[in-house]
């Protein structure tokens, strides 16, 4: 049987576009254009009135450069670190969180007083006036931690309305006028008129808010950014602030800086009176520590006749000693001297002869009686020689002869006995002076730990006396942590809502895409 031939294949299907033609979004728009016209107009109300609601948002940025106390401590710092009472000084980081810090924030709003804002209804959403408010409402008698809003309508003749609402919702007014306080269940204001009242048009109504100030600071740290351009190299902060009024966010940028350099400068200026004050009674200690060392040293060298030091005094000693033991030997040797003269004349009285006047003998008495002797005795060998010895000449010349030298003798036992006192005198001195050496060497031992102590107290003491100085320049001279390098600047021109133009283009997406919408439900 004959194989029958197999049937062709079915041509494959046509897939569907799926894109769309513009024939098709042409069709789509004729049948359904009162749909798209219903939804772009209901869709562009709602975004009118969504962005109209919104309130503007504006972008300020400042600049600063910061002085890193890892790099440039404060010499209170740095004498605490020196003096060993702190490991070391903050860095960048430490002071950047600082400047976000809520004591930072808050001191900047009380003083800007931003916890009261001034607002004013212009079309579908509000304006915060902040310096172009027409007025300026001061609280009395309120709670740290109330919050509250109240309408200021301006009146002729200095008249204003305040309107609140009660805890059921209800609107009440109370009447009164400029500079007068108006007493409300839940403060007192005083409504004051500023330099824009002139220009602002009775009946005008502003609304007032009222915040605490630990929320008023929230609100801002929340809008509030601090950023380093380069982490690595540089000591720059850059921050950022946005605000529903630029002025507003260029003051508190502004103010900010300022607020933290006064905090760091009264920081450091306590942490100076602190070191001050931590140095004064170190000092005072170690002063009286010294004074203490002083008395013992003093007592001790009083108490051994000791100048200045041991050393000082040990080396007068010896000097001292030197010279005494040359004027004992120089007394010794008249002595031995004098004791041979003696010997001299008592031979002369055995047998006549010449005396030798260099004697060596210092006294001149001495040695005009040898000389007169010698004369005596030159004389009686001229007489002698020729008249003989019983020649009265010769007997007189013999008897002067031995009156001179008896005078002689005498007049060396007196010098020998004078000697004998002054050696003596010498010899007892230098006797005290040994005693003296002897003592001081055995005080030098006891004095060597108080003079290394007292060098010891004596250089910490002049170290705390020159940082005290140091500190003292610190508080005489302060210098701002972080320097401005750009003042809070930006545009005037709000960041947020979207503009008009945006609003239109996301209108028309969203307008393409119902289209596609249709154009899905009918295919």
């Amino acid at each position: 049987m004959p194989d029958t031939p197999a049937p062709p294949a079915a041509p494959p299907a046509e897939e569907p576009e799926s894109s769309l033609s513009l024939d098709v979004i042409t069709s789509i728009l004729l049948r359904r254009w009162y749909w798209i016209l219903l939804f772009a107009l209901l869709g562009g109300a709602g975004a009118y009135y969504v962005t109209g609601k919104q309130n503007y948002i504006f972008e300020k940025t400042a600049s600063v450069i910061m002085r890193e106390s890892n790099k440039d401590s404060s010499s209170s710092d740095r004498i605490k670190v020196e003096l060993g009472m702190d490991s070391g000084a903050a860095n960048l980081a430490n002071e950047s969180f600082i400047l976000r810090s809520s004591t930072v924030m808050r001191n900047t709003v009380e003083d800007l007083t931003l916890n009261v804002s001034y607002w004013k209804q212009q079309d579908l959403r509000q304006i915060d006036l902040y310096k172009d408010s027409p007025i300026t409402v001061t609280f009395d008698d309120i709670a740290e931690n109330r919050f509250c809003t109240f309408d200021v309508t301006l009146e002729p003749e200095n008249a204003v309305t305040l309107t609140y609402h009660d805890a059921a919702g209800n609107p009440i007014q109370e009447k009164g006028k400029l500079h007068a306080p108006i007493s409300l269940p839940f403060a007192t204001v005083t409504v004051y008129p500023t330099s824009n009242m002139p220009e602002t048009v009775s009946g005008t109504t502003i609304t007032v808010r009222r915040i605490p100030v630990n929320a008023a600071a929230d609100q801002l740290l929340a809008n509030f950014t601090v950023t380093r351009p380069d982490a690595k190299e540089s000591s720059i902060l850059q921050m950022t602030l946005t605000s529903t009024n630029p002025d507003k966010a260029a003051d508190t940028l502004n103010k900010l800086i300022a607020v933290y350099n006064d905090h760091s400068t009264e920081e450091r200026r306590t942490k100076a009176v602190k070191t001050k004050d931590f140095i004064r009674r170190q000092r005072g200690q170690i002063g009286a520590d010294l004074k203490e060392v002083d008395q013992k040293m003093d007592d001790i060298k009083i108490k051994n006749d000791i100048i200045a030091d041991t050393e000082a005094s040990i080396s007068a000693d010896f000097n001292a000693a030197q010279t005494l033991d040359n004027s004992i030997f120089e007394l010794q040797t008249q002595m031995k001297l004098a004791d041979g003269l003696k010997e001299n004349l008592d031979a002369l009285g055995h047998k006549a002869g010449l005396i030798s006047l260099d004697t060596g003998i210092a006294d001149s008495g001495v040695s005009r009686q040898i000389e007169a002797y010698n004369a005596a005795y030159l004389e009686y060998q001229k007489v002698a020689g020729s008249a003989g010895g019983q020649n009265p000449i010769v007997v007189t010349l013999t008897k002067r002869m031995d009156a001179t030298r008896s005078a002689a003798s005498r007049s060396l036992d007196n010098l020998r006995n004078n000697l004998e006192l002054k050696l003596q005198e010498l010899t007892r001195k230098r006797q005290d002076i040994a005693k003296r050496l002897t003592a001081t060497s055995g005080k030098a031992r006891e004095l060597t730990p108080l003079d290394r102590e007292h060098r010891v107290k004596e250089e910490l003491y002049l170290t705390l006396l020159s940082k005290e100085l140091e500190n003292d320049l610190t508080l005489a001279l302060t210098e701002s942590s972080a320097r401005v390098l750009e003042s809070a600047h930006g545009t005037d021109y709000p960041i947020s809502p979207e503009t008009k133009s945006q609003g239109l283009f996301h209108q028309i997406q969203k307008e393409v895409t119902f289209c596609g919408l249709l154009h899905g439900a009918d295919a």
